[in-house]
């Protein structure tokens, strides 16, 4: 999962192509784990679903987003800039 930052303050998050449909969990939380948003907590069909987070909100500092896709679980670090 890359974030893409468009100049509009928008987070755009792409997952690895999925090859069948399962339960994907996105959750957005501060740096010392408080919890900030669920970005995304249903049922995917597979391909790349892409998930928009309006940053315009919230404040600058260091966010971590784990997703969860079935039995995985990935945990990426974003730095958001203002």
């Amino acid at each position: 999962m890359q974030p893409l930052f468009s100049l509009a303050g928008k987070l755009r998050v792409c997952s690895k192509t999925a090859a069948v449909a399962g339960h994907v969990r996105l959750v957005l939380y501060v740096a010392l784990g408080w919890w900030v948003a669920v970005l995304v907590d249903a049922v995917q069909g597979p391909g790349r679903p892409q998930v928009r987070l309006e940053a315009v909100d919230l404040p600058a500092g260091v966010y971590l987003y784990p997703l969860q896709a079935g039995e995985s679980v990935q945990a990426r670090k974003l730095l958001l800039l203002k």
